[in-house]
């Protein structure tokens, strides 16, 4: 399975001052990059503002995938990638994640 973190968004215009709706969705392939599909459950789908940079992403040997933000926050998922939990926030910035088997 191939796995990408990837922010989106959609402009809306009311008057003359547009307005930035911001999500995140994990996009998981499961046949090489042919097609795709958004994994959005539990990640934040509104006013979305982090970063998560390349290193602040792994996985674990049990099907756990986690990644880290900018602004403090670790996200976890124990089946792949199918759904969420946000397991930590308030952090300084993470700047990577590392997994331990055991």
């Amino acid at each position: 399975m191939t796995v990408v973190l990837a922010a989106s968004r959609s402009r809306t215009s009311s008057s003359d001052c547009p307005s930035l709706s911001l999500w995140v969705a994990l996009r998981s392939s499961a046949d090489g990059g042919e097609t795709w599909e958004a994994k959005p459950d539990g990640l934040p789908q509104s006013g979305c503002l982090f970063t998560v940079l390349r290193q602040s992403m792994a996985t674990d040997s049990h099907a756990g995938v986690y990644f880290g933000t900018n602004t403090g926050s670790v996200f976890a998922s124990f089946d792949e990638g199918k759904s969420w939990a946000e397991i930590a926030r308030h952090l300084p910035t993470i700047l990577s994640v590392e997994t331990l088997n055991r």
